[in-house]
């Protein structure tokens, strides 16, 4: 008998994509044929673990935070000039209109992983990842993001639990 994967499983499999996928995802961002210009985009901030970890990566390159509060460990906090607080589903449009084309990497982790949520968000995400990446951008995500601009491409290993997916804009 197989043993069924536990909800603490598949989360350990979330977190080491994230990890693995943040980490070869800044390599490819920094200076060299594959480098692209321009800040990073985390829709989502929780409770700030991943941006903390985005902000060590990507060293000096600016991370602007979407989310419906700031409620994150105050060691994990972007400044306050780089937080957009609201519904994410609408305030990504400031964000696009005020940056245009401008994000070199966007992360969204927002799913909750049923069905009906993950519909909800791909509504939109596709659209708002188009708007915010940069030409060549990196999108890393937990949803599926259907868009003309943005193609999935193979990540340089399989994530853990298929739950990741990586994406660029054209």
């Amino acid at each position: 008998m197989t043993p069924t994967t536990t909800a603490l499983e598949r989360t350990l499999k979330r977190i080491d994509t994230q990890i693995r996928l943040i980490d070869w995802a800044a390599g490819r961002l920094a200076e060299g044929p594959t480098s692209i210009a321009g800040h990073a985009v985390e829709l989502g901030l929780g409770n700030g673990r991943t941006y903390d970890h985005l902000r060590a990566r990507l060293g000096v390159r600016r991370i602007i935070v979407l989310d419906r509060e700031m409620k994150a460990n105050p060691d994990r906090r972007p400044p306050d000039a780089d937080f957009i607080k609201g519904d994410i589903a609408a305030t990504w449009r400031t964000l696009a209109t005020s940056h245009p084309n401008a994000a070199a990497l966007i992360h969204a982790d927002l799913g909750d992983g049923t069905d009906r949520y993950d519909a909800v968000l791909e509504a939109w995400l596709g659209e708002a990842c188009a708007a915010l990446g940069a030409p060549g951008a990196l999108i890393l995500s937990s949803t599926r993001i259907m868009h003309p601009d943005i193609a999935p491409i193979e990540p340089p290993f399989t994530p853990l639990g298929g739950h990741y997916s990586v994406y660029q804009r054209s």
